[in-house]
């Protein structure tokens, strides 16, 4: 299985590109008076959401790993009136949980 420091390191690290690419694509599009979104990452980020499906296995359809990091902004999600946030630790954490249920 996956070190939780991996884990998180790799999570954390999607997390840092997504904000730096959505922030670069913001300053140019402000320069250039047009949405621009040069830069696709989306390979690299599908190889790394792969190695964690690799070992938390899910259904083909269902990827927590989606939800997590791009439904749920890495884990932030309204509850009516109060965010709650799940770290990359805790989603660690449900997830070894899951698998030993």
């Amino acid at each position: 299985m996956i070190s939780k420091g991996l884990f998180i390191s790799i999570i954390e690290s999607i997390r840092l590109q997504v904000q730096k690419d959505k922030h670069t694509a913001s300053i140019l599009s402000e320069v250039f008076k047009s949405e621009v979104n040069p830069i696709d990452n989306s390979l690299l980020i599908r190889s790394l959401i792969e190695v964690l499906r690799f070992h938390f296995p899910q259904g083909d359809d269902d990827c927590e790993f989606d939800h997590y990091c791009f439904f749920q902004n890495f884990g932030r999600f309204v509850n009516g009136d109060e965010v709650i946030v799940e770290t990359a630790s805790q989603f660690f954490d449900r997830l070894v949980a899951e698998i030993r249920s």
